[in-house]
């Protein structure tokens, strides 16, 4: 019985022997790490054609590259963004609205140029514990990198592609999370604590349509548009605007085997078949603007 017994308590050591360090629950002596949480933030969302921003303060273009409205808006992005914007083609939200968050995990891009984008130097962070949690608040370039990286995804696709109406004003929620890592002793005797100076690379992105986004995103105004329901107005069902494309295209005809000039044409004779100008009574304001 003793054997028995000595067996298994060898056994059960020599198990214990194969966990990583953390799964074993022991304090070895060592400082131990810790990450903060990932910050979380509320995106307003990018406007439609006739109101979103200017193209120079939307994009994050190429370093030193000079934006051109003839080519192709995704091609003058930088490689946060373009990564950002390929992620929306792969998830749900390229079939509707969605409430699925996106993660983009940047750390396994191996990308000498996304790396030299994402990592910040002279960081400032602000960790502060709350029953035995960590956040972190940054400063810096680093704390706008993930907002201006999904505002420029969002910017460009929606300039290239604006029928993706879903995503037009559309409130989002994003998140980043870094390789910042801090020692839990720091706290022994202190609940916040601001550690400078620091060379800090952005690990990972989240981001999805909050919740008002998605209400938003699949509520059809009712009644008169407003100021309040300007972003139900502006982002209708993507069914409805189907079902009103496929009926232009049936009007138009079969053009895939037309020429350019042929495609061109019958497009422009739709629209001159089916759009009349907006004439609006002219006034002039006090300060003489008509």
């Amino acid at each position: 019985m003793k054997r028995r017994f000595l067996c298994v308590l060898l056994a059960l050591s020599m198990a214990l022997t194969l966990l990583p360090p953390a799964a074993l629950a022991v304090k070895t002596g060592e400082e131990e790490t810790a990450s903060a949480e990932i910050v979380y933030a509320t995106h307003p969302g990018i406007g439609s054609i006739e109101d979103i921003l200017p193209l120079p303060n939307t994009y994050r273009l190429i370093p030193g590259a000079e934006y051109d409205v003839r080519g192709s808006y995704y091609s003058q992005l930088d490689m946060s963004s373009t990564v950002v914007q390929d992620s929306i083609y792969g998830s749900d939200l390229f079939y509707g609205p969605s409430k699925k968050e996106i993660m983009i995990d940047l750390s396994a891009i191996e990308d000498e140029t996304l790396l030299s984008e994402r990592t910040f130097s002279n960081v400032s962070v602000t960790v502060t514990k709350t029953d035995n949690r960590y956040s972190a608040e940054y400063e810096g370039d680093i704390a706008s990198y993930a907002e201006n990286a999904v505002s420029a995804a969002l910017g460009a696709l929606l300039y290239e592609d604006p029928e993706w109406s879903w995503l037009v004003n559309t409130e989002f929620n994003y998140g980043y999370s870094t390789d910042f890592t801090f020692s839990e002793d720091d706290f022994a005797d202190t609940n916040t604590k601001t550690y400078t100076g620091l060379t800090v690379a952005v690990t990972e992105i989240r981001y999805g349509m909050s919740e008002t986004g998605y209400r938003d995103a699949t509520t059809a105004p009712s009644g008169t548009v407003t100021a309040d329901n300007k972003n139900q107005a502006n982002t209708r069902d993507r069914t409805a605007f189907e079902e009103r494309l496929d009926s232009i295209m049936a009007e138009i005809g079969d053009l895939r085997n037309a020429s350019a000039y042929a495609k061109v044409k019958a497009l422009y004779d739709w629209v001159c078949n089916n759009m009349e100008y907006a004439h609006y009574e002219e006034r002039q304001d006090q300060d003489g603007t008509v």
